[in-house]
């Protein structure tokens, strides 16, 4: 996500996760497998002192420095709950493509998977 939206961070919860990459030969179906739901990735400003620990990972962050964030919308609508940001009040204003959709695209441009 933070490399197709150009964002300086980008969260999936692990739960959105359904599924995982076979050996071999890629096909769209795989990624549906991945990711059966249509989440949207969204994008938010958000100040250093308000990314969430889980985020950060021993980076240095700048507490009045601008970040932008990608996330689905569902995260986004349930950033306080276990297991997704761990905080609330953030917002996000921009839309994305959906999720499933900008990994199948991803895929394609890279060619080969590691």
């Amino acid at each position: 996500m933070a490399e197709e939206m150009k964002t300086d961070f980008a969260f999936l919860n692990s739960g959105a996760i359904r599924n995982t990459l076979p050996r071999g030969r890629l096909v769209a179906r795989h990624i549906w497998n991945i990711m059966p739901f249509d989440n949207i990735v969204v994008v938010g400003r958000v100040k250093g002192r308000q990314l969430p620990a889980a985020l950060i990972s021993g980076r240095t962050v700048d507490p009045d420095r601008e970040y932008t964030l990608a996330t689905t919308d569902f995260t986004a609508a349930n950033q306080a709950e276990t297991g997704h940001l761990g905080t609330s009040g953030l917002t996000f204003t921009e839309d994305g493509p959906l999720l499933r959709d900008m990994l199948i695209t991803w895929i394609e441009r890279k060619r080969v998977v590691e």
